[in-house]
């Protein structure tokens, strides 16, 4: 590899993010993050079924990698959490309008991580 491409590895692996891949079970998704787990660039989540996607690449080596099934998130808890962050501003929503949002990939794993 290049240096800068070596420089910027190295520098992603001392700072020990997180990186999140919607589309979980998609295949150059799950090759992605089976690459960044195995040279320790990144920790990894998935947004996907586990189970689902093991069957689907057994191939795959899923060590290091966590996974959040957007499908198993209980919608009432996160509604309640974003309806809360959302009060007293301009766009603030009801129960019933943050129930409708919450099923969102994204807005699950920005609630999952406040």
């Amino acid at each position: 590899m290049s240096k800068v491409i070596d420089g910027i590895i190295s520098k992603a692996q001392s700072l020990g993010k997180t990186i999140v891949l919607p589309e979980g079970d998609e295949k150059r998704t799950v090759k992605a993050a089976e690459i960044i787990t195995s040279k320790k660039i990144a920790k990894i989540i998935l947004l996907a079924n586990e189970e689902a996607v093991k069957a689907k690449y057994p191939e795959i080596n899923f060590s290091g990698i966590e996974f959040i099934d957007p499908a198993a998130v209980n919608v009432d808890e996160y509604a309640s959490i974003f309806c809360e962050l959302r009060k007293g501003k301009k766009d603030e929503m009801t129960l019933d309008e943050a129930k409708v949002a919450v099923p969102d990939a994204d807005l699950i794993l920005f609630l999952d991580l406040i």
